[in-house]
């Protein structure tokens, strides 16, 4: 993803607990359920949408991380 793309998710009509993209597509995010649909706005484009599952255990930071591909 560009840099600056904001990430919400899907059905949250509010916005809230909002990410944007920074170096390399990462974004940090709170408060995900554990499983549900992420839609990245790339600007005028068409938004596109990521679904992802957390793992099971945080990294060694305390951190659910994954990846997940836009589609």
């Amino acid at each position: 993803m560009p840099f600056g793309a904001l990430v919400t998710l899907a059905g949250n009509e509010t916005n809230t607990g909002a990410g944007i993209t920074g170096d390399g597509g990462e974004v940090y995010m709170s408060g995900l359920p554990l499983t549900g649909r992420l839609l990245v706005s790339l600007g005028n484009k068409r938004p596109c949408i990521a679904d992802y599952r957390l793992p099971e255990e945080k990294n060694s930071a305390g951190i659910y991380a994954f990846r997940a591909v836009c589609r």
